[in-house]
């Protein structure tokens, strides 16, 4: 019987932590999850992947990284996962949960060539995958990375699932947060709109949109070390105004709607100025929280705007920029 992972030790190998179990990490592993699994799924699980599952059924390793040779959409010389999915159906990140396996595929439209067994930051826009399209002979499925914004490119990381594992690697390997940051300023300070976020501040020239924009997204990154928005002042301050200057002349029919919007205008732009992701929840919770406290309401013909008091309010805020 062949011994797996003889490199990897176990007793320092999984983060504990409260997320990580409630998130990933699934009952303890019987022979019918096994079956269940493969039969959903329609492959054979790799023996290396059921061996790690056994040691601990789904988690978040302490090591996250993994090295490659080509450029891909989350970083130079590497990628990173978020966590491993266990084999079960209870957890959100298990191959059969709610956000498995078959959810990646059919409402992602990842290629349906293997299972998806690892997310990452990218909150779905970049996945970790057993690839069986070039598997023969009950030979073990490649581990690849799969990015969704670049047409599903495929880049090999592995040939097995072992030797991925075997080759993680802690995220202070690859630090390149000052270098990042420098990027994300210089993106900040000069890169381009993207064309509609452009076009809108060309349509509304009651002040220097740009330059305020600008202003709030700089003066997040001093904040977060990111060109990123999450749901903090500054990320709700520029929700506001892009949900402004949209509103003015084109219609918001729902909550999805905008969150659509925001993925053309910054999340996934044409421009420069581009976050390269975000996390939807933020948006959706921002919009939420307006309507709650009555500062946002949806008109029969128009959609959703902002009442005329918050609106007010917000045009005075930015006064002061």
């Amino acid at each position: 019987m062949k011994l797996f992972f003889k490199n990897v030790d176990f007793d320092n190998f999984w983060e504990d932590s409260e997320y990580a179990n409630e998130n990933y990490v699934s009952e303890t592993l019987t022979l019918d999850n096994i079956e269940e699994a493969e039969l959903t799924l329609g492959y054979k699980l790799p023996k290396s992947y059921i061996h790690l599952m056994k040691n601990q059924n789904g988690g978040i390793p302490k090591n996250t990284c993994f090295p490659t040779q080509e450029k891909n959409g989350y970083a130079d010389g590497y990628i990173q996962i978020s966590g491993i999915y266990g084999i079960g159906k209870s957890k959100n990140y298990s191959l059969l949960g709610e956000l498995g396996s078959r959810f990646m595929i059919e409402e992602w439209e990842y290629p349906d060539i293997g299972i998806m067994i690892c997310n990452t930051p990218s909150a779905g826009h970049e996945m970790i995958m057993l690839d069986y399209s070039e598997s023969q002979n009950n030979s073990e499925p490649k581990v690849v990375y799969i990015d969704q914004e670049a047409d599903f490119r495929k880049i090999t990381l592995a040939n097995n699932f072992e030797t991925f594992i075997e080759g993680l690697l802690p995220e202070e390997n690859f630090d390149t947060s000052e270098e990042d940051l420098r990027k994300d300023r210089e993106k900040i300070l000069n890169g381009d709109f993207s064309s509609i976020l452009q076009k809108l501040v060309n349509e509304n020239q009651d002040f220097d949109f740009e330059r305020i924009i600008r202003k709030l997204a700089l003066d997040k990154s001093f904040v977060s070390s990111t060109f990123a928005f999450h749901s903090d002042e500054i990320s709700h301050f520029i929700y506001d105004i892009l949900f402004l200057l949209y509103t003015r002349k084109y219609k918001v029919k729902d909550i999805e709607d905008f969150t659509k919007i925001y993925e053309t205008v910054i999340a996934f732009s044409d421009g420069e100025f581009s976050t390269q992701g975000y996390a939807p929840d933020f948006i959706i919770g921002w919009m939420k929280e307006k309507i709650q406290k009555k500062e946002m309401n949806k008109r029969f013909l128009s959609g959703y705007k902002f009442n005329i008091n918050y609106q007010n309010k917000l045009i005075n805020k930015i006064k002061l920029i």
